[in-house]
């Protein structure tokens, strides 16, 4: 009775990590009726959204007071000191310069990430230890369960499923369900750990490898395309196989055939300087930086404050969400107090990935996630902003490599 409880306990504590993962996908346009509220708090695709989250919460809370009395193992719980600490310190730094309503939002979307890390919390004390291992598995069946459900609602509401421009021609796999770029960042996550990291059949080997650069293809996220091209070809640079060297220059004649002869495919009918200028991000930064100087400290608050500075500063042709930019997001919301905090945490996961300690394949792969997962967050915030799956995927590579070169698991000897 006792294993199967403790199997229960696992499979449930499992399932709901990977749901605060998945998230909520984009069933509603997002304040499409623009009748609701203030940053559309309480729109039904948001409202979704804080259902899932709190229902999680509430399962922790009990698991917590219920089965562990409120007992934490310190030896556990540190692994998620410095996240905790992280959205803590971003939500308290932003105190001075929000509303009422605006810190409500705010304090909601830290209080995903507690959730979030918690239920991390849980997860690895009831598992014992949480090794390299187990987080691949955890990560890759994340992203299939992302592709898979995508497919299913294909072909009933493919308006959900893609994101189609009839003016330039284009259509983009991920549509509002997921979205391009995020699918892009996770199948090219997935073709890596399948050329470089898996041991099963090559047939299967390969052919995940091509299905999942089909799928990034199909986004047309630039961004995401050039972060795979220049991890995969790093990636078969540092490969000690010498075939991959070969693989390279087959890799790099594909690439320059496919530019120079579907160019239209990267210009998606916008022109040359919608690439130069990262589809209108760089103007937007500079109109951020404008306004930096009116709070450069604590800059203007935990992602209320950034949403709100894109409805204030002059338009471009859309009403920002956030900054397209993890640093910059960091800066604008927590000024310089947030900013170096986020640039020791990419330092500390680039030592990380690269670190000697651990196996040649883990480090390979460890070295093409981090090269995706920055060119990324040079586009769209990644760990200052809300609970979704990169960000989520983001902690976990920093808590368990952390514990697997430092040996920092309380199992180990």
């Amino acid at each position: 009775m006792h294993v199967e409880n403790v199997i229960s306990k696992l499979g449930l504590l499992r399932g709901l990590l990977l749901l605060s993962l998945f998230g909520m996908p984009g069933i509603l346009q997002f304040d499409k009726t623009g009748v609701t509220k203030n940053f559309g708090l309480f729109n039904l695709q948001s409202f979704s959204r804080m259902v899932i989250y709190i229902i999680i919460g509430i399962i922790v809370i009990l698991f917590i007071a219920g089965i562990e009395k409120f007992k934490f193992k310190i030896e556990f719980f540190k692994q998620i000191n410095t996240p905790l600490s992280y959205y803590f310190l971003a939500l308290f730094i932003s105190i001075p310069v929000l509303s009422n309503a605006e810190f409500l939002l705010s304090g909601y979307f830290v209080m995903e990430w507690v959730i979030f890390f918690l239920l991390f919390y849980l997860y690895t004390k009831e598992k014992g230890a949480y090794t390299l291992p187990d987080m691949f598995q955890d990560i890759i069946l994340l992203i299939w369960l992302k592709i898979i459900s995508l497919f299913i609602i294909l072909p009933f509401f493919p308006s959900l499923g893609l994101f189609v421009d009839r003016l330039h021609g284009v259509v983009r796999i991920g549509g509002y369900f997921i979205g391009p770029n995020v699918l892009a960042t996770l199948a090219a996550m997935l073709a890596s750990y399948y050329y470089f990291y898996f041991k099963g059949a090559s047939i299967k080997k390969y052919g995940l490898f091509i299905f999942a650069v089909i799928i990034l293809l199909g986004t047309n996220s630039r961004g995401a395309l050039l972060s795979f091209f220049l991890a995969f070809s790093f990636s078969l640079i540092w490969s000690r196989k010498g075939l991959n060297h070969l693989v390279l220059l087959y890799f790099a004649a594909f690439v320059l055939a496919f530019l120079f002869t579907y160019i239209d495919y990267f210009l998606r009918g916008m022109g040359i300087t919608n690439i130069l200028t990262l589809s209108e991000r760089i103007p937007l930064w500079s109109k951020y930086f404008l306004e930096f100087g009116n709070s450069p400290i604590i800059g203007f608050g935990f992602i209320a404050g950034v949403k709100k500075l894109g409805m204030i500063i002059p338009k471009i042709h859309w009403v920002a969400p956030h900054a397209h930019n993890d640093f910059v997001q960091a800066i604008m919301s927590g000024g310089l107090v947030m900013v170096a905090m986020t640039i020791g945490i990419y330092v500390s996961l680039y030592q990380k990935c690269f670190n000697p300690r651990l196996s040649d394949d883990t480090r390979l792969l460890m070295k093409n996630w981090f090269i995706q997962l920055f060119g990324y967050a040079m586009l769209t915030p990644i760990i200052n902003w809300k609970l979704f799956a990169i960000s989520g995927i983001f902690w976990i590579l920093f808590i368990t490599l952390k514990n697997e070169i430092y040996h920092e698991d309380p199992v180990r000897p």
